[in-house]
């Protein structure tokens, strides 16, 4: 069991990634998988581990930045330079980066960027080892039609066998909407993995083993405790260790420390009013419907963020969002 790092979020190295080994061992010699899994779970500390593990290069993308095709042309031309930083060959991937280029300066349309860069990109990434690493790629739906030429290429090129690529999103609805869509069916070939929260066992073990490490101890009922609290997400139990090495060793006083409440705060401004007020309904078990016309789109909507999970009834998916909003503590 690797050590323990307590750490808010932030990603951490392949050395502190505790208890995913199942989910590192499905993930190693895929060429194509799908990470999914809500808010704080890990997912990204998961998809950076990849390459250290495996022996690979990494090109690494966050999608939550981006909100149009200029942009996201952007951020593909700043992570292909990071990625060059360590290689001897420092033109690795011009020809990716000419494609850019064009594209940015309005000498080719958007299928053609996407066609051009990919073919280029593939080449490139095959010779010098490397792994393609697309955080939050549900979010890349803001830029539009050109979603879906993005996701046909990397389809395309993975399938081929000329790329490999790990795609990730904490947007559980939309995720699964995207691997089961029939004209272009990703999860023919991106492995979908479903990162779960801790089971009770893990998330004491993980607080137990992070508080050793420091000399510093709290009541076990509070270790206990500290379960209820997070559910087992790995965000909240890395806060409440935290707070416990402060020497704050009550679990439920995470509801009231300004950082979770500001993670929470920053997600919740880029919702609309009518996602906002939704939330709040659910989490009072109110009637969704009680929440003006459209009250279904916008319940549609939150699902596919993954804010919101339908099974019996309507749930919040994260514990802590649902006890500050069900207190109105946000």
């Amino acid at each position: 069991m690797s050590p323990v790092k307590f750490a808010f979020g932030k990603p951490v190295t392949l050395r502190y990634l505790f208890d995913r080994e199942n989910e590192l061992n499905d993930l190693m010699g895929k060429r194509g998988s799908f990470v999914y899994g809500p808010l704080g779970i890990g997912k990204t500390s998961l998809i950076k581990s990849i390459p250290e593990l495996a022996g690979l290069n990494s090109i690494y993308l966050n999608g939550e930045s981006i909100s149009s095709t200029k942009s996201l042309a952007k951020a593909l031309k700043s992570a292909l330079s990071a990625a060059t930083k360590n290689l001897s060959n420092k033109k690795a991937f011009e020809g990716a980066i000419i494609e850019i280029e064009n594209f940015m300066q309005g000498k080719s349309d958007a299928l053609t960027f996407m066609k051009n860069f990919f073919n280029e990109l593939s080449l490139s990434a095959n010779s010098e080892n490397f792994i393609l690493l697309f955080d939050e790629f549900c979010k890349l739906r803001r830029i539009g039609p050109n979603f879906l030429y993005l996701s046909r290429e990397l389809y395309r090129k993975v399938k081929e066998g000329h790329l490999k690529a790990v795609i990730a999103s904490s947007e559980i609805g939309c995720s699964k909407e995207i691997l089961d869509r029939k004209d272009l069916p990703l999860k023919l070939v991106f492995d979908p993995i479903y990162v779960k929260p801790f089971s009770y066992e893990i998330s004491v073990d993980f607080l137990s083993k992070g508080l050793e490490s420091y000399s510093v101890s709290c009541p076990k009922n509070n270790l206990t405790e500290a379960y209820y609290v997070s559910e087992g997400f790995p965000i909240w139990l890395s806060l409440i260790g935290m707070r416990m090495l402060e020497g704050k060793c009550d679990p439920k006083g995470i509801y009231h420390d300004p950082r979770a409440q500001s993670f929470w705060i920053k997600v919740l401004l880029n919702l609309s009013k009518k996602e906002r007020l939704m939330l709040r309904y659910i989490s009072k078990s109110l009637d969704f419907k009680e929440a003006g016309p459209h009250s279904r789109r916008t319940l549609k909507a939150l699902i596919r963020r993954g804010l919101v999970i339908e099974n019996e009834k309507l749930e919040i998916a994260d514990p802590v969002l649902y006890y500050m909003l069900k207190n109105e503590i946000l």
